[in-house]
Parts: structure tokens; sequence; C-alpha cells
């Protein structure tokens, strides 16, 4: 990491790895007036069902058939599997050190918390952890992430998030 990423960009790339709701376009829409990146994959939003955005989500990053394209998760892509547990564990006293809570167990590797946290440490006062979370967890698989994403996905969203999020790596 270069350039300290904004806590914001953080906290957008985040939210948007999440499972869209009933009222994604909505809120992508209204996203995009601040993140004008958005605009293109608002556009195509519009031409899909939720239903084909939300099958088009858990193929990425749940349970694709035959096999998940880039599941978001350090664990997937450091030990081919989920749910590593001292990576789990390892995370989980990292984020209790700075008084972070992951309410969801398991989810401590999920590159959604990661960016969370990151965003969280976006201060000078904690400039030293930001580059030690961000070399140590970040830096070993995000690219490969990103690039599975981008060239896996049939959706505007999800090539400009894995743009993004490569540029923060960059």
């Amino acid at each position: 990491m270069r350039r300290k990423p904004s806590p914001d960009m953080l906290y957008l790339l985040a939210h948007l790895l999440g499972a869209p709701e009933h009222d994604a376009l909505e809120a992508l829409g209204e996203l995009s007036l601040t993140w004008p990146w958005l605009s293109g994959a608002v556009e195509q939003a519009r031409s899909v069902s939720l239903e084909h955005w939300q099958a088009e989500h858990t193929r990425l990053f749940l349970s694709g058939f035959p096999h998940t394209v880039c599941p978001p998760f350090a664990s997937a892509y450091l030990h081919g599997c989920l749910g590593n547990s001292m990576l789990l564990e390892e995370l989980r006293f990292f984020y209790e050190t700075l008084g972070l809570e992951v309410t969801a167990a398991g989810f401590e590797d999920f590159l959604g918390t990661m960016l969370e946290c990151a965003a969280r440490l976006v201060d000078p006062r904690y400039e030293v952890q930001l580059q030690w979370f961000w070399s140590h967890y970040l830096e070993s698989w995000v690219p490969r992430f990103t690039n599975d994403l981008q060239h896996g996905t049939n959706m505007q969203l999800y090539r400009d998030i894995a743009i993004q999020i490569d540029t923060l790596m960059q």
C-alpha cells in the first residue's frame, strides 16, 4: 500500500461485496451520485432482475458450479479452504486489540470485514497497524481475488469493484 486509501472508499467496497437485497438498485443509484465510477454498473443493473444479480453474487462468492469463482475469504486463497481456524483466530485477536468485534463468527477473513478494519485504521494514530495489516493480511491474496473477479463475472458492478480494489492494492 503506497498511499492511504479513503476510509469512505474502503467502507463502500466492503458494503458492495455484500449480497444484493430488495433495495440494491436504488441504493446503487444513490451511491453513483457520490461515486461516478458506479454509473455503468447502475445502467447494467437496471437491465437485469434482482434474482439475476443475486445469482451472480452467489456464483462468484458463495457456491458457484462447478466451482466458486472467487470466494472473498483469505483462507480460501491462502489455504485452499474456508475457515482456517488459525487465521480466523489470529484475525479475531487483531480485531480485538483494536476494540473491534466481528459479529458473524467465521467472517474474520471475509474481505468486506477486512476492508472495514482497514477503514478504521486510516488514521495517523494507526499508521503502523494499517501498514502491517495491509502487508500481512491483504497483499498476499487480494490481487488474485481481484483478477478472478474481474475475469469471472458478467456484471459491470463486480468488474468495477475488482478494479477499485486492485487500484488500492497497487
